[in-house]
This record gives structure tokens, C-alpha cells and sequence, in this order.
């Protein structure tokens, strides 16, 4: 029994000292620490500043633990809780990176890791985008405002300005840190100024927003209206020398003999300083005005039947009336005064305004009191009608009009005597409206060709000095430009030797806009504005010129909600835009 309990007494003892052997090799090698990083979990979209949030069990034998981003060191954290704020707004969005903690013991090994990755996107952090309202230009001054930023991440505001609409080479002029900042005034703006202005909002990680672009005009731009209850048209406008503008054309609103022919003087801003009625008891209008070497204005048209030469003085008082030709029913289109003092008018010889079959090209030379010096008449069968004349470089004229449905161009010597014609006729039907001389010597004719009786488009033909065609362009015929008839009254080159046109766009009885187009010197179009004035009515541009400052000054009429019509003036800047609309 001795034996027996020696042996057992034996094995307890060796179990104890076992026991506490493994006890001292525990303390002296623990296990392993695990690394976890709790968030944010892999795979995840994060944006903006990140916690990375990590636990580590049995941290105590830990001396630090670092952070890598894309195997880059970002972070040591020698002190528990570990966490690191990951700022991602440098990244692109949609980006993926990964992220890899490690930690280290006190002899520098790494005895723990773990490694996800993430997907950085901002786009749904930026700042919410603001809005720059329209800008108004008063006393040399740009007044520029802006939308609130709602956000409470808000952290500053920045104004750029730049000289084009893309914001190229723009530049910062303003910066505000108060929510409430959103006004801006920007002085010293000269007259006939562009520029063109871009708000960015940025929070506090320094992401960023733009608004719009907006664009700050100093041009000259208005909408006028002339005229009462009747119908009133402005046919033809010119440039006067003291900077206003003169138009001309007819008005029934104050006559009950069908109208009488209409002048109205404006000053730069398209306000009324006179106007004259002329006329008798029948129907009476003016086609075509010109300020004369004297200050004063002849203009031409229809009254009693007959063509209808007439001259005023600077403000508007008849000086002298007279009637063209013998020919009943015939019509003044275009007059201009020619270089000894006189007049020519074009015309038609037995149209009334409209495109008789008898009717042919009148063309009458007058003296400066308008006696007639000579007359002449060109055409054929089928109607013929001059809607426009130019004297040219050699003392001669050239008209257009049409020749038997075809767009004709007509050179004179200087006595009125055919020199040669030539009709554009591209085996549809066509008609010249306008003519200009171009600084080439050459020409240039605006108008319209016919497809159907329901579609036509803007016709720009240009021409060597003896008719011979150079090029010819259309504009119309597009889902832009609709497949109703776009038709083009006036034309005139302009400052770049590009053309600018202004006329009918998708016209009919009932509706139509009114347009202007710009073209380059080779005839491609550069661009198009269309003024939908009456929304769902009636516009039409019958004249139009390039003004001092660049932009464009038109003449036309607006039909109302009623059927009747005012004589429209509008005047716009350069790219043929039309702000701050007052009338």
C-alpha cells in the first residue's frame, strides 16, 4: 500500500511542476494578436473624411500599429484606441484603394494584419450647386447675386470672371467665407462689354461645386413696341448720325384710308423723339428709308396708286412729294442717294405690293429735288419685281429681284443702261430680296428658294463683280430650322466680311419668328437667333444693320393675341443675344 500511494503522491507532484512550467512558458510567449478593422467594412463606398476604426486583442504587447494606403504610409498610432481619419477628397471618384493596417511588438515585428479595400466616391458630397442669376448692368456696373449655399458644411464662396463663355483664362475676383455673402458688385464696366461670370462653393474638405455660367452685357440691347390698335409695320431701318435710328414703313391705327406711310426718329435707346405720318385717303406706306447729306431723309414707297418718292427734314417735316412714272400700280422698294446729290429708287412697274404677272423692274433716277432724269425697266414674262438697289464702285447700280420665279441680279452702267444680268435658277424657285456690294468689289444677294408651296429656306448667293456665281448656301431644311418657309428680307456685310440676315422664320399667314442669322465670308453659318416674341403668333424682320458698337439693330412687325400688328424695333449685342428685355 505504501508503494502505492508513493506512485500516486509521485504523479500529482509531476503534474504540478508541469503545470506550472507551462504556466511560465505562457507568460513569457502569448498568442498571436489578431488585427480587426471594424470599419468601415470591406468593399464599402466611402467618401469625404474616414474613420478607420481598429481592434486589437492582447494589445498590450503592441508598440504601434500603422496605417497604408495604396502600400503608402499615411499614419503611426503608438497610443490604444487605434484610428486613423482617412481624408479622401484628393482621389478620384469611382477610385478603389486599399487599405492595410499592421502591428508591430517592441522587437519591430509584425505580428498582426489586415487588409480591405474600399471605393472612394465624392460626387454624392460636393457641395449642393449653386445658381448665378441674370446680371444687370447700371452705371458702369456689373450687379452680380447668387443662390445661398444650404449645406452646414459650407466654407467659402468664389467668383471667377472670364472674357469667353467656356471660362477659359478665368480668373478669381472674389472670395467670401459668410453663408449670407451672395452679391457682388463689379464697377468700372465700360460701355459694349461681354464677360462672363461662374460661382464655385466649397465645404469644408475642400470639395467644390460651380454654378452655370452666366454672362454680364453692356451692350446696348432693348425690345420696343410702336403703334395702336390697326396695323403698323416697320419696314426699313437706318443708322442715323447723331447714334438714334430711323425707321420706316405704315400704320393704319390712325387713318381710315388704309394706312398711311409712317417715320419715326428714336434716339439710341429705341425711344420715340418724332414721328410724321404722310399719305392720302387711299392707301399709302413707305418701303425704304435714307438719312440724306443734309441731315434730313428720303424715302420711298407707295401712295395714289403709284411709286412715292418723298423728302423730310432732320425732324421730320415734308420738304417736297413726288410721283415715279406713269405706271399705275408701280411700287418703290429701295432708294438710296447717289453720289451727285440725287436718288435712285427700284421697284416694280404694275405689282401694288404684290407679284403681278405684268409687272417688271422698275429702276427711276431723280434729282436731289426728286425730278426725274431718266427710267428704265427690266424683265420678260411672268412678273418681275426689284426689291433692292446699291450704287457700285464704277458709278453704275445693281438691283435684284426676280426674273420668272428665279433670283435675279441686274448690273447697270451709270445712266441706267443694262450692263448684264444673270438669274440664279438651280432648277427651283427663288427670289432676291436684298442686295449688298461687297468690299471685294463682288456681290452679295440674300432672299429665299422655293422647294414646295409649303417649304422654303434662307438663300445667300455670292458673286464675283461681273455676276459670275462664287458660292451659294441655304439655311433651313434642318430639325433646328424647321421644314416650314424660312424667308430672308435684308442683308448686310458686316464688319468681319461675314453677312447678317434677318427675315421670317417657319412662316405662314398665321405664325412665324423672327430671326437673324450671321454667316461667315464664306457663307457657313456661325449662328442663329430666334426671337419667339408673341409666343405662338406672328414676327417678321424686314430690315436690319450692323450698329457702332457691333451688335445689330432690326425692323419689323409683331402681331398680338388680337390679329393686330405694332411696328417691332429690337436692338441686340453682337452674338445677336437679347437681354434685359423692356418695352
Amino acid at each position: 500500500m505504501n508503494k502505492i500511494l508513493s506512485a500516486i503522491l509521485i504523479l500529482i507532484v509531476t503534474q504540478l511542476m508541469m503545470s506550472c512550467e507551462e504556466s511560465k512558458m505562457d507568460a513569457l510567449d502569448p498568442p498571436e494578436p489578431q488585427v480587426s478593422i471594424d470599419s468601415p467594412r470591406d468593399g464599402a463606398t466611402v467618401h469625404e473624411l474616414v474613420p478607420i476604426l481598429v481592434t486589437i486583442l492582447d494589445a498590450d504587447t503592441i508598440s504601434r500599429v500603422t496605417y497604408l494606403i495604396d502600400d503608402s504610409l499615411h499614419f503611426v498610432d503608438t497610443e490604444s484606441p487605434y484610428s486613423y481619419e482617412w481624408e479622401t477628397t484628393g482621389y478620384a471618384d469611382s477610385s478603389e484603394h486599399t487599405i492595410r493596417v499592421m502591428a508591430y511588438d517592441n522587437s519591430d515585428t509584425v505580428i498582426g494584419l489586415q487588409t480591405i479595400t474600399l471605393i472612394v466616391d465624392n460626387s454624392v458630397s460636393h457641395p449642393s450647386q449653386l445658381e448665378i442669376f441674370p446680371i444687370s448692368y447700371q452705371d458702369g456696373s456689373f450687379t452680380i447675386t447668387w443662390s445661398s449655399s444650404p449645406d452646414s458644411d459650407f466654407a467659402s464662396y468664389e467668383l471667377y470672371e472670364s472674357p469667353v463663355m467656356d471660362m477659359n483664362g478665368s480668373h478669381l475676383i472674389y472670395t467670401s467665407e459668410n453663408r449670407g455673402d451672395t452679391i457682388r458688385i463689379v464697377p468700372t464696366v465700360s460701355e459694349s462689354e461681354k464677360r462672363f461670370y461662374q460661382v464655385r462653393v466649397k465645404d469644408t474638405w475642400g470639395l467644390y461645386s460651380e454654378s452655370g455660367v452666366q454672362v454680364a452685357n453692356s451692350y446696348s440691347m432693348f425690345m420696343r413696341f410702336y403703334g395702336g390698335d390697326g396695323q403698323d409695320i416697320g419696314y426699313d431701318v437706318e443708322l442715323t448720325s447723331d447714334g438714334g435710328y430711323i425707321l420706316a414703313g405704315s400704320s393704319r391705327s390712325n387713318d381710315a384710308g388704309g394706312g398711311d406711310g409712317w417715320a419715326i426718329k428714336t434716339d439710341s435707346n429705341g425711344d420715340v423723339l418724332w414721328n410724321q405720318l404722310f399719305g392720302t385717303t387711299d392707301p399709302d406706306y413707305f418701303r425704304s428709308i435714307k438719312q440724306t447729306t443734309d441731315g434730313g431723309y428720303v424715302l420711298t414707297g407707295f401712295s395714289d396708286h403709284y411709286a412715292w418718292l418723298v423728302k423730310i427734314d432732320s425732324q421730320g417735316n415734308e420738304e417736297w412729294s413726288t410721283r415715279l412714272t406713269n405706271f399705275w400700280g408701280s411700287v418703290g422698294f429701295s432708294v438710296i442717294q447717289t453720289t451727285d446729290g440725287g436718288f435712285i429708287v427700284a421697284g416694280c412697274t404694275d405689282c401694288s405690293g404684290h407679284n403681278s404677272v405684268d409687272s417688271d423692274v422698275l429702276l427711276v433716277k431723280t434729282d436731289s429735288q426728286g425730278n426725274e432724269e431718266w427710267v428704265k425697266t427690266f424683265g420678260g414674262s411672268s412678273g418681275q419685281k426689284g426689291t433692292s438697289v446699291q450704287q457700285t464702285n464704277d458709278g453704275g447700280y445693281i438691283i435684284t429681284g426676280n426674273y420668272v420665279f428665279h433670283a435675279w441680279l441686274i448690273k447697270t452702267d451709270g445712266d441706267g443702261n443694262e450692263a448684264w444680268n444673270v438669274t440664279f435658277e438651280n432648277n427651283l424657285y427663288s427670289a432676291g430680296h436684298s442686295v449688298e456690294v461687297t468690299r471685294d468689289g463682288g456681290f452679295a444677294i440674300a432672299g429665299y428658294i422655293s422647294f414646295s408651296d409649303y417649304e422654303a429656306d434662307v438663300l445667300l448667293i455670292k458673286t464675283t463683280s461681273d455676276g459670275t456665281e462664287e458660292w451659294d448656301a441655304t439655311f433651313g431644311d434642318t430639325p433646328e430650322w424647321g421644314y416650314i418657309p424660312e424667308i430672308a428680307y435684308s442683308l448686310q456685310q458686316t464688319s468681319d466680311d461675314g453677312f447678317i440676315m434677318t427675315g421670317c422664320y417657319e412662316c405662314n399667314n398665321t405664325y412665324g419668328d423672327l430671326f437673324l442669322v450671321k454667316a461667315t465670308p464664306q457663307g457657313t453659318e456661325q449662328w442663329t437667333r430666334r426671337y419667339d416674341i408673341s409666343q405662338n403668333w406672328h414676327e417678321e424682320g424686314y430690315s436690319v444693320k450692323q450698329t457702332a458698337d457691333g451688335g445689330f439693330i432690326i425692323v419689323g412687325e409683331r402681331q398680338d393675341n388680337l390679329g393686330d400688328t405694332n411696328v417691332l424695333l429690337l436692338k441686340t449685342d453682337p452674338d445677336g443675344e437679347l437681354l434685359n428685355l423692356d418695352g
